[in-house]
């Protein structure tokens, strides 16, 4: 009867009946009336059983504090050695476990995908799956963060957003929409629309218009009902202009092949197509095959429509010298009255890691200033690569001096590009030219110690840059020393492709040319010796990083430190990215 009364005292629950005990248990049953009985709090899962071990971590890897969301991880003897006769899905969530305390035993840790949080009293509370997050191409992206934005759309009712691989090893984000009214909105326009909050990696490359989204029983979306987008269905609300010219024609074919879509305008632009850095190793290597020219990936910064790029294709010889003899890329167009941001690469010489962070800095501050990327020698084409960073940097001065003669000039690089971007402003102070600008994102001095790093260990720190889990470093870096010299170079491959982290065409060849402009890098870094600087420095750090000691000691002007959330890695892509265009922009506002 006490059960009875506190159970009337609820909202919308009049009528009641408690039975028990019954096997030491008290049932109670409610009838509940027009709206669901509130839930004040979740259900925790409790502690861990004997001889196991919890732990909730981000995507490092790290513990989180309590009441922050991370991932559920179990180690302990109950663990099993992986999924049956599914090898990537156990590499995947059967990892070394960073916290394991004697060699003896279970050394593996489990990724559930569970979200959880500690709760005060020390509980774990339940939040949700993680499944809703994918990985394509490298970038982690939450599928609800791309429908929520897709749902703030006037016209948008309701939006499930899914990873489609209708092509083997082309992973596409497809957007199927319900709307509060007709006509619907343009693809094109919902494009642009996302384009406002979202990198471009997460926008769907195919907007589909249904009447209604099909359901599972249980009411759920049934994912599995949603059909597969025609070659069709993007639309084009600009006016479409068909190709003309031969090489038009041409390039508009090889566009259509490898984008999957029957209409390519010559003033279709490559990235919005749903183009990405993948995607352009593809289309560089069959435009050099059916024009028989060189041409760059940086190519499709500067030309990224098929009228654009034909114009310079027609004029090869003038094309290909420019292509092959400066390392500038213009990363994004401004007014010619404002200094332009020169950003330097990281190691490994590609300029792409800054295309969503000058999209995020025109966003954030509202800054028309051009913005260029330098990128390295020999990344593109063979060449002679220079024989320390002071001679790297040397060439870079020269390019950038091309585009302004003379200063103040605003230099910039994450990690090694920031040591560059440093040596340069001592080179331009030398010949009495001012830097009122340079700013190191995550950079160190030195990548390592002054020792010796074997050729194994510098191939898994190679694919780590490109993307490699983290937590399968140490398991890749066994493999590749159990392997002989000219297995090395396909055995690599093999694991980036695992991961879609290179196009699936890539030869060994290929990888190995790429993999040795890196290793060239590393040496020519570990190498530099810095000298006393006399400008003003801003670093930008991300909480784990501890290489602000070390600029300390050389930069005798101000050193301002600006610490990042995130990650060395994250720092550069969504969400991390946009906090540091934040900053980045103050001077250009």
């Amino acid at each position: 009867s006490h059960i009875n009364k506190a159970l009337q005292q609820l909202p919308n629950c009049p009528i009641t009946n408690a039975y028990g005990p019954t096997e030491n248990a008290v049932v109670a049953c409610c009838h509940v009336v027009d709206q669901p009985l509130p839930i004040e709090v979740s259900v925790p899962i409790g502690h861990p059983i004997s001889n196991t071990q919890v732990y909730i971590l981000d995507a490092q890897l790290h513990p989180v504090p309590i009441g922050v969301q991370g991932e559920l991880c179990v180690a302990g003897d109950g663990i099993a050695a992986g999924y049956l006769n599914r090898p990537t899905l156990t590499r995947e969530k059967f990892v070394a476990n960073p916290f394991a305390q004697t060699a003896l035993g279970n050394d593996l840790l489990y990724k559930t995908g569970d979200a959880v949080r500690y709760k005060p009293d020390g509980n774990i509370e339940f939040l949700g799956r993680l499944d809703t997050q994918v990985k394509i191409r490298g970038f982690r992206i939450e599928l609800a963060e791309i429908t929520a934005a897709l749902e703030r759309h006037s016209q948008v009712e309701k939006a499930v957003v899914m990873v489609r691989e209708d092509v083997p090893g082309d992973k596409r984000l497809t957007a199927y929409i319900t709307v509060k009214d007709t006509p619907p909105p343009t693809a094109s326009k919902l494009y642009r629309f996302l384009k406002r909050s979202l990198p471009t990696y997460m926008v769907p490359s195919a907007f589909l218009f249904l009447d209604e989204l099909p359901l599972t029983a249980n009411g759920k979306v049934d994912r599995r009902a949603l059909p597969q987008p025609e070659a069709t269905e993007r639309d084009i609300d600009t006016v479409f202009v068909a190709p003309t010219t031969p090489v038009e024609v041409k390039l508009s074919q090889i566009w259509g092949d490898l984008l999957q879509l029957q209409q390519v305008g010559i003033h279709d632009d490559f990235f919005e197509l749903g183009g990405h850095s993948l995607l352009a190793v593809h289309l560089i290597s069959q435009i050099q095959q059916a024009f028989s020219v060189k041409l760059g990936l940086s190519t499709l910064f500067r030309f990224k429509t098929i009228a654009q790029l034909a114009g310079s294709i027609e004029e090869s010889s003038a094309f290909t010298q420019h292509s092959r003899h400066t390392p500038l890329v213009l990363l994004q167009p401004g007014q010619a009255q404002c200094d332009p941001l020169f950003l330097i690469h990281p190691i490994g010489g590609s300029v792409f890691c800054y295309g969503e962070l000058a999209h995020h800095l025109k966003m954030a501050g509202e800054m028309n200033c051009p913005l260029y990327g330098l990128q390295a020698q020999g990344l593109e084409v063979a060449d002679q690569l220079p024989l320390s960073l002071e001679a790297m940097a040397a060439g870079y001065v020269e390019a950038i001096r091309k585009v302004k003669p003379v200063g103040p000039y605003r230099l910039g690089g994450w990690s090694m590009g920031g040591v560059i971007a440093f040596e340069m402003a001592q080179q331009l102070r030398a010949v009495g030219e001012e830097t009122a600008w340079l700013s190191l994102i995550d950079s160190y001095l030195s990548p390592s110690a002054k020792v010796h790093v074997s050729e194994e260990r510098l191939m898994s720190l190679f694919a780590r840059d490109l993307g490699y889990p983290q937590t399968q470093l140490v398991r890749l870096n066994r493999v590749l020393e159990s392997e002989t010299s000219d297995r090395q170079a396909p055995k690599l491959l093999e694991a980036l492709q695992q991961y879609d982290l290179v196009p699936a065409t890539m030869t060994a060849a290929e990888l190995w040319r790429l993999f040795c402009l890196f290793e060239h890098h590393w040496h020519l870094w570990q190498k530099y010796e810095p000298k006393a600087y006399w400008g003003n420095v801003a670093l930008f750090s991300c909480h784990h990083s501890r290489n602000a000691p070390d600029w300390y000691k050389i930069v005798r002007g101000s050193l301002t430190v600006h610490e990042l959330a995130g990650t060395h890695y994250s720092i550069m892509k969504s969400p991390d990215v946009t906090e540091l265009a934040k900053v980045l922009s103050v001077p250009f506002s």
